[in-house]
């Protein structure tokens, strides 16, 4: 089953529910999400193999991503986009 688009008020969740800030780790610049284009696009990166606990996302070592740039200091954080797709989709809000 292909993984459902994200949203990035589904990221915005996500990160909240995980106790993980939407502040830049960089300079701590708070970013406001842009929810007019609310489907976060993914891109694919290659990483090397690390463990994932619960995900078997290292087969090809190749990885669905989002990437958060900051408005201020423009350091890029990514977060892996299959767990977040499926927790979203398991995690609707009513």
């Amino acid at each position: 089953m292909a993984d459902a688009p994200v949203k990035t008020s589904d990221l915005m969740r996500f990160l909240q529910a995980k106790g993980a800030k939407w502040e830049c780790p960089s300079c701590g610049h708070r970013n406001q999400p842009n929810l007019t284009d609310e489907v976060a696009e993914k891109a694919r990166l290659a990483l090397l193999s690390f463990p994932f606990p619960g995900h078997n996302v290292m087969q090809t070592n190749m990885h669905d991503v989002i990437g958060i740039a900051c408005g201020n200091c423009f350091h890029i954080r990514l977060f892996v986009h299959t767990p977040i797709s499926e927790w979203a989709s398991q995690n609707r809000p009513n």
